[in-house]
């Protein structure tokens, strides 16, 4: 699975948003994604949250604001697919872990985001 298509399944499960159709002109049409209130949310082609640091904060401020067990899931996946094997099950109290979890990069943040609301992350990345 490409980036593009983990962008549009990070907007489906984690900020459970849907594609739609957007007239932009007289001419053209866009690729919207919409909330469920159907108010647009962001243009799809613009939208990057595994390459944008900024989208990808979006993610996670999702995550936060459900205040559920999604959180917890969300900073252990984090750690595990950021720095591996070797760091799964320790311990997320120590500033190690903080400063590695503060410089994973977006696609990481997503991935952990997807695994936190359910979605087996290794199998989007086998070719």
């Amino acid at each position: 699975m490409d980036t593009r298509e983990i962008d549009a399944l990070i907007a489906e499960k984690v900020m459970g948003w849907k594609l739609s159709k957007q007239q932009i002109s007289i001419e053209g049409w866009a690729d919207v994604w919409r909330n469920e209130d159907g108010e647009i949310m962001a243009y799809d082609r613009e939208w990057k949250p595994t390459s944008e640091i900024s989208d990808a904060w979006q993610v996670e401020e999702k995550i936060h604001s459900e205040a559920g067990p999604e959180i917890a899931a969300y900073i252990v996946a984090l750690n595990e697919i950021t720095f591996g094997d070797f760091y799964a099950g320790r311990a997320l109290d120590n500033y190690g872990t903080l400063w590695r979890m503060v410089h994973a990069s977006p696609l990481n943040r997503c991935l952990a985001a997807l695994e936190a609301v359910g979605v087996e992350v290794q199998t989007l990345l086998r070719p």
